[in-house]
């Protein structure tokens, strides 16, 4: 491991597969030669280091130019719910990222561990760090574009567990004076409706409905809006969607504010959609809860 400035204890090694690179090259007959290291530091530190060895054919250089722009972004970055990136090597075939190891893995595996769905609590308390982690990265022009339970990692299975926000492939630092973005991009089943309209464009409004269809997947156990990618989804397929998503809010029974917060973010018109301030300050983050419960969320603070 000469590349390394510091030392590190391999304690295991493992081959991954870049789903992503192959659908973008299917061409190519090596799919991915990446590697991943789980290490120790001085610190005794957990990492996670990953190593893409691509060559520089077209396609892959692009693939390479996404992870460089992660990295950047993340290099930037500093907040609890946020993913934490200690080292970036990159050469001009190989990029090196060091990132924070986060061992109970993702939401919508806990959301099965938990039995298919959370109570409202435990939901408004995974929710609130995330809008934290948006409320931080939208201060600083960042768009994440592809919030989803699958990009939302748990540091541990105990209730009001922290937990962060992971891959930035999708993010994009949006200047002040170009605010709207077109490139269609995320995962459809979680993307605004005006993200699917890129002629319109959208602007950071987009990751407010993705987080709106997190929280639904957290208080039902059920995804909102299917089938996007064969569908070709209109306002009305999502008005049924929606139509649906009501009746299975009413057989859960889930609280009227939880409820409010929901219907606030999923809201066809990007204009009329909750922004990340008021949805930190929605009055289903201020209910009555059992103490407990508000020390969870207050910790997260």
């Amino acid at each position: 491991m000469s590349f390394l400035s510091t030392p590190i204890h391999l304690v295991g090694t493992v081959s991954v597969w870049d789903a992503q690179l192959k659908r973008d090259i299917d061409s190519f007959p090596i799919y991915s030669n990446a590697e991943v290291y789980v290490g120790r530091d001085q610190r005794r530190w957990l990492l996670v280091i990953r190593a893409f060895k691509e060559s520089l054919q077209r396609k892959i250089q692009g693939r390479l130019d996404v992870y460089s722009r992660e990295a950047r972004i993340l290099e930037s970055l500093c907040h609890p719910n946020i993913i934490r990136i200690e080292k970036v090597i990159e050469s001009s075939n190989t990029i090196y990222l060091f990132q924070e190891l986060v061992t109970a893995g993702d939401l919508f595996s806990y959301i099965q561990y938990k039995g298919g769905k959370l109570d409202d609590i435990e939901a408004a308390v995974i929710v609130r760090q995330v809008l934290m982690a948006l409320d931080y990265l939208h201060q600083r022009g960042i768009v994440h574009r592809d919030l989803k339970p699958d990009n939302i990692l748990m540091t541990s299975l105990a209730d009001g567990c922290r937990v962060v926000l992971t891959d930035f492939g999708c993010a994009r630092l949006v200047r002040p004076t170009i605010e709207r973005m077109s490139t269609l991009i995320g995962t459809f089943d979680y993307s605004a409706p005006e993200m699917l309209k890129s002629k319109q464009g959208y602007t950071k409004a987009v990751d407010l409905w993705s987080l709106g269809c997190v929280a639904a997947v957290l208080l039902t156990g059920d995804i909102p809006f299917k089938n996007s990618l064969t569908a070709h989804p209109t306002d009305l397929s999502r008005e049924r969607d929606l139509e649906k998503l009501e009746a299975d809010m009413d057989w859960n029974r889930i609280g009227q504010r939880a409820r409010d917060f929901v219907r606030k973010l999923l809201v066809f018109d990007e204009t009329k959609r909750i922004d990340v301030k008021q949805a930190l300050n929605h009055n289903w983050h201020l209910a009555e809860w059992p103490t407990s419960a508000k020390l969870l969320v207050m910790r997260q603070k």
